[in-house]
């Protein structure tokens, strides 16, 4: 019975992913979407006073059909991905704002979908079918297959948001605020979950990987207060990359950058939380349903992937960006962004582990609601005082 009902419940979100997925095309091709035209303005009083090449002006502007003829004067302010949002939402959408915001926010679920169900139909069976021919320990699968699987995602969005200047710094809020939800939130629900069970974790296996998480967190803060990187500092990061991933994690960048614009929202911001979020959700499911149905075994598992997969995300994620970033631009150094809000998600990273350690040791290893509740409300203090200076600096 419950399968059949996991079984009826995801045709249903399937059928429903699809129909949006209908939906939008339909939409797109109903407004004869096609590449906004170059259109050289020369005297408009309205742009007088905005920096030329600048996107963040768009928002200065008053109308619609003002913010369309920038548009399409502005070549900066192109989508990165293959549609161009801004042009669709102000220029074809322009009378219709709530129809626009409808289409991008299905569409922005369909892409997710579309990332995440690639990495667990065809990647993450694979992973499984190797875990057991290679006969790994509930511990070294964890830390090997499972967060190379849900690292996936985070992995091809951090590649794609190092692909431009204007878009890095949510390359590295994507990383850092997935370290964030799967070191706290993921860590703490699965402690939550199974705190009646009093189920004990290896410790030497924690031990290793919570602190080579500090340790990798030591070298980011040397990057960025460094401030730049060079393609012989990044190359320790470089690993190969699945190309239908990295096409739909660039569509997928390209509509946040697109919504932040358009909401007046800050792109690092939306790294932070959406992305971070919708790249992360399937580390909860995965390791909380490990956690759940694996007994001792798959707690260990868990809590192997909870870090590992931070590490792989940290490492793997960032390394393979800043290399393909680096090399476009060898023998020049990338400039690493000076975003103040990186700094406090890597503090609030740290309190968080520094929390578990703590916890962990004093409590025999075992997980429970103290360390869960801990982990939580880390992670929504640093989220709060986010939200409030995000509101700050948009009033």
């Amino acid at each position: 019975m419950a399968i059949t009902d996991f079984v009826s419940k995801r045709m249903t979100y399937t059928l429903f992913l699809n129909t949006c997925f209908l939906l939008v095309i339909f939409s797109f091709m109903i407004v004869h979407f096609h590449t906004p035209e170059v259109v050289v303005v020369t005297k408009i009083s309205a742009f007088d006073n905005i920096k030329e090449q600048e996107c963040e002006s768009l928002d200065s502007l008053g109308d619609y059909k003002a913010k369309c003829l920038y548009l399409k004067s502005n070549d900066p302010c192109a989508s990165q991905g293959y549609i161009d949002y801004l042009y669709l939402f102000y220029c074809k959408f322009g009378k219709f704002p709530s129809l626009g915001y409808t289409l991008l926010f299905l569409w922005l679920l369909v892409l997710f979908y579309l990332l995440a169900n690639t990495t667990s139909e065809y990647f993450c069976p694979s992973l499984e079918s190797l875990s057991k021919l290679l006969r790994l320990s509930p511990t070294i699968a964890g830390v090997t297959l499972l967060s190379l699987g849900n690292g996936a995602p985070d992995v091809f969005s951090s590649l794609v948001s190092f692909q431009e200047t204007g878009t890095r710094d949510i390359g590295f809020n994507t990383v850092l605020g997935g370290v964030s939800f799967v070191s706290c939130v993921v860590v703490g629900s699965v402690s939550i979950a199974i705190r009646q069970s009093g189920v004990q974790v290896a410790k030497s296996a924690f031990m290793r990987d919570a602190y080579f998480l500090l340790f990798v967190l030591l070298a980011l803060f040397g990057i960025l207060i460094y401030g730049k990187i060079n393609f012989l500092g990044a190359i320790g990061g470089f690993v190969m990359s699945v190309t239908w991933s990295y096409i739909i994690a660039q569509e997928l960048v390209g509509l946040l950058v697109s919504i932040g614009y358009i909401c007046g929202i800050s792109p690092s911001m939306l790294g932070l939380t959406v992305l971070a979020w919708g790249n992360s959700i399937g580390d909860l499911m995965t390791n909380l349903t490990m956690a759940l149905n694996g007994g001792q075994d798959g707690a260990q598992v868990a809590m192997s992937g909870c870090y590992a997969g931070p590490i792989f995300n940290t490492l793997i994620g960032l390394g393979l960006s800043l290399v393909t970033c680096t090399w476009s631009e060898y023998p020049q150094a990338v400039v690493i962004p000076r975003d103040p809000y990186l700094w406090e998600t890597m503090v609030f990273l740290v309190a968080g582990l520094v929390w578990a350690l703590v916890v962990l040791i004093k409590r025999d290893m075992k997980l429970d609601g103290l360390l869960g509740g801990g982990l939580l409300s880390v992670y929504f203090l640093s989220l709060f005082i986010r939200l409030i200076q995000t509101k700050g600096s948009l009033q």
